[in-house]
């Protein structure tokens, strides 16, 4: 039996006597509270009379009530069962009056404030309702949001979730960041039998469902099927296995949910794309994805530096005009910025831009005027020199990574060579 102490038994027993009830019948079936019942006789001293009944007393309670004053109160504790209807000869009084009963379970059903409906889940998950802690943070749930689906609750407590509405996609989303190669949840989720109904929910929710289910199973599913939707993509045959799109609303609800999400300190987001990508080996998945669809998918943060190294090949061949999706370059770098991987590759996005507003700049000849000079100067050339330093700056910030050196190259290049250079010389012969 759980932890039910006399003092809980007592308050409600006076509830019932207080809210107006005159005799309250008792069963307890395996006479687990016989050895208790003088304590509660005792707590009742002046609210009500108890009487222990044994069996083939009956009648001789039922004289003891005709008896009694209207204004007498009576519990009656009964250590076995309830007699079936045509032995029980208290059966017309027990109509008129009240019933109590000390099960446990139903005591935390009431304690919780969940509805008769629920007493069976009580019972059935009394493991997880033994604990006094577990109960107490089981409490702080709305039962409005798992009126349905009770089961939730418990995968909500169990993780720890913070919502006062229990979501699957919160208890899903915290189950994920702990690691995706990391059962301790789902070992817990098995402890206290709740592990079908969390693998049942994705199962609903996402149509994910195999005979052996896994984390990195379900995050690659609920990953590639977003990635390949946000590029106007079917599922590929050879990971088809992972398309859930029948439930793509679904998917991509969580997905960009978890995504928008603001993590202090590491990306939880990116770590379960990370395994995802290792997972399906996306090098050799994505290998052959044109720049126009992967540029259009916000999932994987590897696409963020292939857009990056694919402009910079741009730059090399002093294409300025190449569009991806319809777009110019600073156009897609102000609608990467504002995805996922925005703040991660903002500086290495500003510095190719950079280097693109100096590289698509420097191309005109200098004036021929020492006063068409400073003129020109003043009027847009000093913008060659901001966007010099804002390269060498942002450069500099992003640790000076192997992969843009040639940008690096080819800016110091065009700048001195190209730039100053010309203008040194067009100083010189006018001086």
């Amino acid at each position: 039996m759980a932890d039910v102490n006399n003092e809980k038994i007592l308050d409600n027993l006076k509830r019932k006597f207080n809210h107006g009830s005159h005799i309250i019948f008792w069963y307890d079936d395996n006479g687990e509270f016989t050895d208790k019942i003088n304590e509660i006789t005792n707590g009742l001293t002046g609210i009500a009379q108890v009487v222990v009944l044994h069996l083939g007393e009956q009648l001789k309670l039922k004289l003891k009530f005709l008896s009694a004053s209207e204004e007498e109160n009576f519990l009656i504790y009964s250590p076995e069962k309830q007699p079936v209807l045509e032995d029980n000869h208290l059966r017309d009084i027990i109509l008129y009056s009240d019933t109590f009963t000390a099960d446990a379970q139903e005591m935390i059903r009431r304690d919780l404030g969940l509805p008769e409906k629920m007493g069976s889940f009580v019972k059935e998950h009394s493991k997880f309702f033994g604990s006094k802690a577990r109960r107490k943070s089981f409490s702080k749930y709305d039962p409005k949001s798992f009126d349905n689906n009770p089961e939730l609750a418990i995968l909500a407590t169990l993780v720890n979730s913070q919502r006062v509405l229990v979501s699957y996609f919160d208890i899903l989303r915290i189950v994920l960041c702990a690691g995706v190669h990391n059962d301790s949840y789902l070992n817990e989720f098995a402890k206290y039998g709740v592990l079908d109904a969390f693998w049942d929910n994705a199962r609903k929710i996402f149509g994910y469902e195999e005979k052996q289910p896994s984390l990195i199973r379900l995050a690659t599913s609920l990953f590639l099927t977003e990635t390949f939707h946000q590029m106007d993509k079917e599922v590929p045959k050879q990971v088809n296995v992972y398309d859930l799109m029948t439930k793509y609303p679904n998917v991509s609800t969580f997905v960009n949910q978890f995504s928008n999400l603001n993590f202090n300190g590491d990306d939880k987001f990116e770590e379960v794309a990370d395994e995802v990508w290792r997972f399906v080996d996306g090098n050799t998945l994505f290998k052959n994805i044109k720049v126009d669809d992967f540029a259009k998918s916000s999932v994987f943060s590897i696409f963020d530096r292939w857009i990056l190294l694919w402009e910079q090949g741009r730059l090399k061949l002093s294409d300025f005009d190449s569009q991806i999706n319809g777009e110019s370059f600073p156009e897609v770098v102000k609608h990467r910025l504002e995805m996922h991987y925005g703040s991660k590759y903002k500086v290495l996005y500003n510095m190719i831009l950079s280097a693109w507003d100096l590289l698509s700049s420097v191309g005109r000849h200098p004036s021929t005027t020492t006063e068409s000079m400073i003129t020109d100067y003043i009027n847009g050339g000093y913008l060659i020199d901001t966007y010099y330093r804002r390269f060498i700056l942002n450069y500099q910030k992003s640790g000076m990574i192997e992969q843009f050196d040639q940008t690096k190259n080819l800016i110091e290049s065009v700048y001195s060579n190209d730039y100053l250079n010309n203008y040194n010389f067009s100083w010189t012969e006018k001086t």
